[in-house]
């Protein structure tokens, strides 16, 4: 499942496509003591695509969890607009 940030954040396309793509993908706040108990984080936008965070602060991630991959492919698979 993908969490994406419930917060006063601009909507990025990549963000809307990707939650698009499947509905394993949920919006909700994120609290900084949460983020411990993550297994892999990422970021997206049009330019890099979907790349894993490796650490936040002290906490690091599994930047080779299969969600990444996951969300890589879908992010590959989505059609380019004409």
């Amino acid at each position: 499942m993908a969490v994406w940030p419930d917060a006063a954040v601009l909507p990025d396309v990549t963000m809307v496509l990707l939650r698009g793509t499947s509905d394993r993908h949920v919006a909700r706040v994120i609290l900084l003591d949460e983020i411990r108990h993550m297994r892999a984080a990422f970021a997206a936008n049009a330019i890099i695509g979907v790349r894993p965070v490796r650490a936040v602060d002290d906490h690091h991630f599994d930047s080779d969890h299969p969600a990444i991959g996951e969300l890589q492919q879908a992010y590959a698979a989505i059609s380019p607009q004409r």
